[in-house]
């Protein structure tokens, strides 16, 4: 147990050291709140997360639900749900460092709650983009009091993305009756791909459906490890011979001198590159 009283986990991902990130709903004390545990690979729970490898968050001002869970390439840990914000559930997103700490880099204070202006949100799936934006997919009651497919879109360090659809969110109607999506994923040129669940009469559907979300460069690999305009022997290939032995650390780029005009010199850099563009799973 981690909460004081009824726990639940909704989502889970694993990170390229072979360590298990879990979130759900905790409660504590008199609500519901977003809950995240860290465990070893062995299954015990990671100290070094949180001190105690468990961390729990209050977002909205009662019930919040953490149903969706993405681990960045810096390893930073970003959770979507829906919260109680005094008025009905709402999207909302928290942000922890790789210690469990939340992130004040975004939106100030690690969190974010977002309004789509729908009667009810419910936030079910969260995907993050190679250019480090957060999209979240869920279901919106509309005014017929029928659930429509919902998307919502941050900037990295927090906030709507008005380059999405101008608003950074959307709302879609796909059947007759209710529409949830359940879950995302982005194809290479950028596009959202979201798949759900839809209602017409009295049955029910497999549903998809495709948003412009890009480009943003996706999948956009190549041997110029370093950023330089060029493949050397001494550099670039010299790193990609160490990754295929085995060195997946920052020994990877050891004694290694990179030209003046290179944009990626250090491991973070690099093993940036190599997961996001390059679809690799390499350590921090």
């Amino acid at each position: 147990a981690i909460g004081s009283g009824t726990d639940a986990a909704y989502s889970v991902a694993l990170q390229p050291d072979g360590k298990i990130v879990v979130v759900g709903r905790c409660f504590n004390s008199s609500y519901t709140n977003f809950c995240v545990a860290r465990y070893l690979a062995s299954g015990a729970l990671d100290v070094s997360f949180n001190s105690t490898g468990t961390v729990i968050t209050p977002i909205g001002s009662r019930n919040d639900y953490a149903t969706s869970v993405a681990l960045q390439p810096d390893g930073k840990i970003v959770v979507a749900g829906y919260c109680y914000n005094a008025t009905n559930n709402v999207f909302c997103i928290a942000r922890y460092l790789a210690n469990g700490a939340l992130d004040t880099s975004f939106d100030g204070n690690g969190k974010f709650i977002t309004p789509t202006g729908a009667l009810i949100e419910i936030a079910n799936s969260l995907a993050v983009q190679p250019d480090g934006k957060i999209v979240v997919a869920g279901a919106c009651k509309d005014p017929r009091n029928y659930y429509d497919f919902c998307l919502a879109r941050y900037l990295a360090n927090g906030g709507l993305d008005t380059s999405f659809n101008s608003t950074g969110k959307v709302i879609t109607t796909i059947g007759a009756r209710d529409d949830f999506a359940a879950s995302l994923a982005f194809q290479p040129d950028g596009k959202i791909v979201v798949a759900g669940y839809c209602e017409s009469g009295s049955n029910q559907y497999s549903c998809l459906a495709r948003y412009e979300g890009g480009p943003f460069g996706a999948q956009n690999c190549s041997l110029d490890i370093d950023g330089d305009g060029r493949v050397t022997a001494t550099t670039d290939m010299l790193i990609a011979t160490r990754i295929a032995l085995g060195i997946n650390t920052s020994a990877a780029i050891n004694d290694i001198n990179f030209p003046v005009n290179a944009t990626r010199k250090t491991w973070p850099q690099i093993r940036d590159y190599l997961v996001s563009q390059c679809g690799m799973s390499l350590q921090p």
